[in-house]
């Protein structure tokens, strides 16, 4: 069972409740003065009791929402544009861990804030979040001042939605956004004329009407499309992938890629798919947009493959330096230096960075394999004499 959606079921109850102006204004003051005060409550007791930042649902989460807080402080105005949360996420990354090999970070790919305000905020500043808070007033006012269950139903719906949103990101997925503005339609329309009665006594002109809802449909229609034949290259791009016919999956995985640049997960498929067939340039150029779309570990190891496959042995050190000090948290870093250190005969340095991977307290069961190599690349090099 979804928490959030236990949280947004019952705010969504409560809502439903004060939005009928038929209850007294007593009765629908003490609800609302109980459920403000149970959330600070509860709130409270999570923080006293340290199960913010342990709970594995909570963790995360505060962790991309401090994350958030910073991207904000960079630009709290303008924000960092449409979809400009995922390239952005990296960049608070360093500020957030420190340098603290303990520091908790979440290592898959971030593709949300997991929080509709604190995401608004961040990709269109102050000014865009407190719009979407006034939009949301405005559409419980509504819904209240309409009068009818079906409008308190609605306002319900957008308040629970709301509440979804201080916890996750519904309004980042298609289905839900297109939801929420079918809602703020139906309220914004409630208790209104018809549109072409109020246009003949206004003396508006029902081409305009129509030239803008053409307009709409032809792009939907050319957005619906464009992602529709993506999706069913890449879909076959995996599927060539996957019987091991690596060109044509290359081929299929390219064509989707520039049908939706803006898709990081796909730009990442394609680039591995080039890795494979040995087009080491492409995937190069590919995990590069890939990471400059959306943020991803494995985009990052990836393109430090196809570097050492290219003999850029300089650049790939330099990186994992560069990624060891700004992801304290991670191995492969620090073992890929050991690595490549012992190769070169730089013993002293192979053993720094073994001594630094068996200090970061990270005791998953996937990990005992880098553990394991440490040890078993400090032993070669005690053996060697080198003296610490």
């Amino acid at each position: 069972l979804s928490k959030a959606g236990a949280v947004a079921l019952a705010g969504g109850l409560v809502f439903y409740i004060l939005l009928n102006s038929r209850i007294s204004w007593r009765l629908r003051f003490g609800l609302a003065t109980t459920m403000v005060v149970g959330c600070a409550a509860v709130i409270a007791w999570l923080a006293w009791s340290g199960l913010l930042q342990n709970l594995a649902w909570t963790r995360g989460r505060m962790f991309i929402w401090k994350g958030c807080l910073i991207l904000i402080g960079r630009h709290p105005f303008t924000g960092f544009g449409l979809g400009g949360f995922q390239p952005a996420y990296p960049q608070a990354l360093p500020l957030l861990t420190a340098g603290d090999p303990q520091a908790y970070m979440p290592l898959h790919r971030v593709e949300f804030a997991y929080q509709d305000i604190l995401q608004t905020a961040v990709e269109g500043g102050f000014p865009a979040a407190l719009l979407h808070l006034v939009l949301v007033f405005f559409l419980l006012r509504r819904a209240y001042r309409n009068g009818d269950g079906l409008s308190r139903g609605v306002g319900a719906a957008v308040a629970a939605m709301t509440f979804y949103g201080c916890f996750d990101s519904p309004l980042r997925l298609p289905a839900t956004l297109a939801l929420w503005w079918f809602w703020v339609g139906w309220l914004m329309a409630g208790k209104m004329k018809a549109p072409a009665l109020a246009e003949e006594k206004q003396g508006g002109r029902p081409g305009t009407r129509a030239f803008l809802l053409t307009l709409i449909a032809v792009l939907g229609l050319f957005q619906a499309g464009r992602f529709a034949l993506a999706d069913g290259l890449w879909s076959r791009g995996a599927y060539l992938l996957q019987a091991s016919e690596y060109t044509s999956a290359e081929h299929a995985m390219a064509a989707a890629s520039i049908l939706a640049p803006e898709n990081p997960r796909l730009l990442s498929e394609s680039a591995k798919t080039s890795f494979l067939t040995g087009n080491l340039q492409a995937a190069l150029d590919r995990v590069d947009r890939a990471l400059a779309a959306g943020f991803s570990f494995e985009d990052l190891f990836l393109r430090q493959k196809a570097l050492r496959q290219s003999r850029r042995r300089d650049a790939v050190t330099d990186e994992w330096r560069r990624m060891a000090r700004d992801y304290p948290a991670l191995l492969t870093p620090h073992i890929e230096i050991a690595r490549a250190s012992l190769k070169k005969g730089d013993l002293a340095t192979a053993r720094t960075e073994a001594e630094t991977l068996l200090r970061i307290p990270q005791r998953d069961k996937r990990n005992w394999p880098y553990r394991a190599e440490a040890e078993r690349i400090l032993r070669r090099v005690q053996e060697s004499g080198v003296e610490r």
